[in-house]
């Protein structure tokens, strides 16, 4: 019981890291894709 629930929690701790770097990947395109956008409009 008591390694079973040792395991869940670690896994909780697992699964909050991929959402933060699934978080910052998500900021990252975003700010690119905006740049991106600017770039355009001040090329056209």
């Amino acid at each position: 019981m008591l390694s079973q629930h040792i395991s869940q929690q670690g896994l909780a701790i697992e699964n909050t890291q991929t959402g933060n770097v699934n978080l910052t990947i998500t900021r990252i395109t975003i700010i690119l894709v905006s740049i991106f956008l600017n770039l355009n409009k001040l090329i056209l």
